[in-house]
C-alpha cells in the first residue's frame, strides 16, 4: 500500500486531522512544568509539542536529533523519505528561536541523523541520550518522536520481538517506566 503523499514532501506540517489527533492526547498526557520534553527537530513533531503544551513552551523542552526520524527495521536498501529530511541548525534557529537544542549530538550525526544509522552506533547514541535524561532533574520525560524511532528505543530498552505491526499508528501514545 503506498504511503500518504506527505511522505514525499520536505518538512510537511501536521494536517488538520493530525492536529485533532494530537489534541486528543492532551488529557491523557497533561505536560507539566516538572516534565522534561524531548522533541524530534522536525516541523510536525514541533507542531505536536506546541499543541500538547497548549501553545506555551515549557522550561524543560529541548529539540534532540537523537530522537529524530529513524527507519525501523533498518534495511540498507531503503532510502530516507523526503519528509524525514532534517532541518538544519540555521532553519531551526530561524523558525523556532524559542526552542533549546541539544547541539552536541547534531555535529556527530551528519545529514541523515539517526535515520539510517547502523545499530551499534544507534545503541551508543541512545545510551548517551538515556544517560542525559537520567541526570536531568525531571519527574517524567516525554519524547515526541516518530514511529520507527519509538520502536528503536523500545528495542534498545529491552523489548524483544517487535515488528512494524507494533507501530503506534497516527498520534499514538506509548508509556514506559524505567
Amino acid at each position: 500500500m503506498p504511503g500518504p503523499d506527505r511522505f514525499n514532501k520536505t518538512h510537511p506540517h501536521l494536517t488538520e486531522l493530525g492536529k485533532q489527533q494530537i489534541s486528543g492526547l492532551q488529557s491523557g498526557l497533561q505536560i507539566g512544568t516538572d516534565d522534561l520534553l524531548l522533541v524530534s527537530p522536525m516541523v510536525r513533531t514541533i507542531e505536536s509539542a506546541v499543541i500538547l503544551t497548549n501553545h506555551s513552551l515549557i522550561a524543560h523542552a529541548y529539540l534532540s536529533h537523537a530522537v529524530g526520524p529513524r527507519m525501523y527495521p533498518q534495511n540498507p536498501e531503503w532510502k530516507p523519505l523526503l519528509c524525514d529530511r532534517l532541518l538544519t541548525r540555521t532553519e531551526l534557529q530561524q523558525n523556532y528561536p524559542a526552542w533549546s537544542m541539544i547541539y552536541t549530538e547534531q555535529d556527530e550525526l551528519g545529514d541523515s541523523g539517526i535515520n539510517i544509522m547502523p545499530e551499534p552506533e544507534f545503541a551508543r547514541l541512545a545510551a548517551k541520550q538515556m544517560e542525559w535524561i537520567a541526570h536531568y532533574p525531571a519527574k517524567r520525560t516525554i519524547i515526541i518522536s516518530h514511529d520507527g524511532t519509538i520502536q528503536s528505543y523500545r528495542e534498545f530498552l529491552g523489548e524483544q520481538g517487535l515488528t512494524r505491526a507494533d507501530f503506534l499508528g497516527e498520534a499514538g501514545l506509548y508509556k514506559m517506566t524505567i
